[in-house]
């Protein structure tokens, strides 16, 4: 499978280099560049990144909710 210009300009040869990228630049506090990392998926790619991120965190659904709000995917729970 050919991959997107936006993994292969960034010299990454995975899917999984660049979700990890997105990981580590949310954990290093560089918020901005995470969510445009993000933005270059579309709807299936999103998907596919949430299901990679679920098997990394154990499939927690807490953990899941906290990443769709920081994407802007869900609205946080109110208390």
């Amino acid at each position: 499978m050919r991959l997107p210009n936006y993994i292969t300009n960034l010299c990454f040869s995975s899917y999984f280099e660049y979700y990890d990228y997105i990981i580590e630049s949310r954990y290093n506090g560089q918020h901005a560049q995470a969510r445009e990392l993000f933005d270059e998926f579309d709807t299936r790619e999103q998907d596919e990144f949430f299901y990679y991120l679920e098997s990394e965190c154990g499939h927690d659904p807490d953990t899941m909710h906290i990443w769709k709000v920081y994407f802007g995917l869900e609205k946080p729970i109110e208390e």
